[in-house]
């Protein structure tokens, strides 16, 4: 099956480029000036936005001439500044006419990827930050090493976040800060998780009920949400309040009491998610769990399944 057919669901074949023909063209240090060069365009276009009453969709796209480009780059061959472009030219730049030059979104991706520090190396040694540990409300230690942020309780050492970021989290922002923003970014990966798709290679997730019994995972809870991607083989386990939150049940039940369930389980160190919840477990084999929230004089009750997805709610007096 080539990359542009489809079986018989109608679900298209996966991408067969070469990993190496994939990152090849950005291999070389003007090339990837040249891609820096539509991020920082790209920027202005952000900045000038920000101030003006309206744009076109045209308007928000970084194009160049190439003559253009070529003196936002520092290459003084105008002969080597062609070729280089030419191989960007395809995959990660496309001529939007005649004339101008363009990113694709695998070139805005790598471009973000540059100036996020992505691909470039931080570590941060253990350091206590002004925050309290959820689970005991000991003190919370945080270190950055190989792109991993880790987030520990001063008092057991186990920890209580665990974030893939760039080390661009860091820039212009404290430490507590940059926590703040690496669990929210937590939080945006589980929302893509607890949507069926990952958010690393975009493969299907299957999604399951699973003990809370994964060493290192700060929960009360007895079971917890996790997601395994079927290409790429990621795990991603988060609490039964973040696969919930955003069910109708839960919103509308938090609406009628003139709340906002984001408000409740988005606590930056709070990797499970847990708020004032109530998990019971009705079987463990398969297993299945009610999750209670309650608000003022009312319960809602909603009945979560092995797959992870919900099969009954019901709103009842406190």
């Amino acid at each position: 099956m080539s990359t542009d057919e489809t079986d018989e669901a109608g679900a298209t074949d996966a991408v067969t480029t070469h990993p190496a023909d994939v990152f090849a063209p950005v291999a070389e240090e003007t090339r990837v000036e040249i891609l820096r060069a539509f991020a920082d365009e790209q920027r202005r276009i952000g900045e000038a936005f920000a101030d003006a009453d309206q744009a076109s969709a045209e308007d928000l796209i970084p194009g160049f001439t190439f003559t253009e480009l070529f003196e936002r780059v520092d290459v003084e061959d105008s002969g080597r500044f062609n070729y280089h472009l030419d191989k960007l030219t395809g995959q990660y730049v496309t001529k939007l006419d005649e004339e101008t030059y363009a990113p694709t979104w695998a070139g805005v991706e790598v471009a973000g990827a540059v100036l996020a520090g992505g691909y470039g190396d931080h570590e941060i040694e253990r350091t206590e930050i002004d925050r309290s540990c959820p689970s005991c409300g000991s003190g919370l230690a945080v270190q950055y090493d190989d792109g991993y942020l880790i987030v520990s309780c001063t008092e057991s050492d186990d920890p209580v976040l665990l974030a893939g970021v760039p080390a661009g989290v860091f820039e212009g922002r404290s430490l507590a800060d940059a926590v703040d923003v690496a669990a929210a970014h937590q939080r945006r990966l589980q929302e893509a998780v607890t949507d069926g798709y990952c958010p690393l290679c975009y493969g299907d997730v299957t999604a399951s009920l699973a003990p809370s019994t994964t060493e290192g995972v700060v929960s009360d809870a007895a079971y917890q949400f996790r997601g395994v991607c079927d290409r790429c083989g990621n795990v991603f386990l988060g609490g039964l309040a973040s696969l919930l939150f955003r069910h109708p049940a839960v919103v509308g039940f938090y609406h009628d009491h003139g709340e906002d369930p984001r408000d409740a389980y988005t606590d930056a160190f709070d990797p499970v998610g847990e708020g004032d919840e109530i998990t019971t477990v009705v079987s463990e084999s398969p297993p299945q769990v009610v999750v209670e929230f309650e608000l003022d004089d009312e319960t809602l009750a909603v009945t979560v399944d092995e797959d992870a997805t919900v099969v009954d709610t019901e709103r009842r007096p406190t």
